[in-house]
């Protein structure tokens, strides 16, 4: 059961994530609050409201993963199309097209970068699931060590 405390702590800290700026909002002391916003983001109870917090956040904002999707898409089809580049004319005095077009790279990696993630195809860790046995990892070892030495 989480202490008042701790429940303003949460409420704080889904405001911009900085955990010892929400401790020393939820009324934490300043000298103390980077140790005690550390020990509140170890605790299941403190976690398990930030998550709801997070989630009537969601909520109220009408924000989905489809909307968040659909508008990451819009925006790589915007950064993908070409947009000439243009030039101030002093005769004309105007700005007039070049001929050479530009895209937005960086928005479109951007894009790209948080729907490949979302999707889990960017992957910088390594899942290895099943049974280990120890005894034939040491037996193994034991082999190689022996092939090593003769």
């Amino acid at each position: 059961m989480a202490t008042e405390k701790q429940l303003n702590f949460c409420n704080e800290y889904v405001k911009d994530y900085n955990a010892t700026q929400a401790a020393i909002r939820a009324g934490y002391s300043e000298k103390t609050a980077a140790v005690q916003a550390s020990r509140l983001l170890k605790s299941a109870d403190v976690l398990k409201i930030i998550k709801e917090k997070q989630k009537e956040l969601v909520k109220s904002s009408c924000l989905s993963e489809e909307k968040i999707i659909s508008d990451l898409q819009q925006i790589l089809s915007r950064c993908m199309a070409d947009v000439p580049v243009m030039k101030w004319d002093s005769d004309s005095h105007s700005y007039v097209e070049t001929g050479v077009y530009e895209f937005d790279s960086k928005g479109a990696l951007n894009a790209i970068n948080l729907l490949g993630q979302h999707l889990g195809m960017f992957k910088n860790k390594i899942d290895i699931n099943g049974k280990f046995d120890v005894g034939k990892v040491a037996d193994i070892l034991k082999q190689l060590e022996d092939d090593i030495n003769e």
